[in-house]
């Protein structure tokens, strides 16, 4: 399990993203960021509430369905949306775009990349069967920092 008590509503949090492609369960405050990054498998806390933060991390260590089923979810969106090569074609899209001369057929291209990465948050859906039949035990407590 870990913590990512970042309060920035627009900074990247990247290490969300290393706790994700890792499969720990993620207990983070809930800000746009945090929420484009885990989606449903995240454990939110109130922004900036220190008791809601704490509610959080208990709920994760508590809820063995929970955290399994975040587990599984977050790595899974690690796997499909967070890669480097991903990144890696998501800017040279943005290079060649902004590249093009003509006014209109840049906003074109820009509009067409932004549409695109509208659609970044989908992804498949690891159906219950995929998940292992034994729980993480507490004991494998991640970076809490």
């Amino acid at each position: 399990m870990a913590a990512a008590p970042k309060l920035s509503a627009t900074e990247a949090n990247g290490k969300v993203l290393n706790y994700m492609a890792s499969g720990l369960p993620t207990v983070a405050f809930d800000t746009p960021v945090n929420r484009e990054y885990m989606r449903d498998y995240g454990f939110y806390a109130q922004p900036g509430d220190a008791a809601s933060l704490a509610g959080q991390l208990l709920r994760a260590l508590n809820d063995v369905a929970a955290r399994q089923r975040a587990s599984f979810g977050l790595r899974a969106r690690a796997e499909s949306l967070f890669t480097w090569d991903d990144a890696a074609r998501r800017m040279l899209a943005v290079y060649d775009a902004v590249r093009v001369r003509r006014p209109k057929e840049r906003a074109r291209a820009l509009s067409a990349l932004m549409d695109s990465g509208r659609h970044r948050g989908r992804h498949r859906e690891m159906p219950p069967t995929e998940m292992p039949p034994t729980e993480m035990p507490s004991s494998e407590v991640g970076d809490v920092g």
